[in-house]
């Protein structure tokens, strides 16, 4: 991933109307965020393994304008889960990304947790961690 400031969340609270996404677009373009390998797969519901569903993703909002974010599932789906830094990340649709500032409305930055990054970064999932290279680590084997 790119340098830059990016809002860590659950996607689907920041991806939505009010930030000039389609949730559902959001989805299909990404295909549930690596849940399916391909279009096929989606329709006839073929998954890939919960190891293979992360990584970077290109979302489009809806005047035309193109983001990569960084997305991983959670080990065991919904939940609160806390990061190295004893931030809580709340999660309602069994994943938290990386959303590059520029992607969202600046009024809700002051309710999710951010991260600067000064240089190239890449998003792991290890063990139920989800690793945003080294500035936030989520344990989503701990969750509430």
């Amino acid at each position: 991933m790119e340098p830059g400031t990016y809002i860590i969340s659950d996607p689907c609270y920041i991806l939505d109307g009010e930030n000039g996404f389609s949730w559902d677009g959001v989805l299909d373009e990404t295909l549930y965020f690596g849940l399916f390998s391909s279009s096929y797969n989606r329709v006839n519901n073929i998954c890939n393994h919960k190891d293979n569903q992360h990584g970077e993703f290109v979302i489009t909002n809806k005047v035309g304008d193109k983001f990569t974010v960084a997305c991983s599932v959670t080990e065991y789906g919904d939940g609160v889960y806390p990061d190295k830094n004893g931030n809580m990340h709340g999660v309602d649709s069994g994943m938290i990304a990386a959303i590059p500032i520029e992607a969202v409305k600046q009024d809700v930055t002051d309710e999710y947790v951010t991260a600067e990054f000064t240089k190239p970064w890449v998003i792991r999932f290890d063990e139920g961690c989800i690793n945003f290279g080294d500035k936030v680590v989520i344990n989503t084997t701990d969750y509430t």
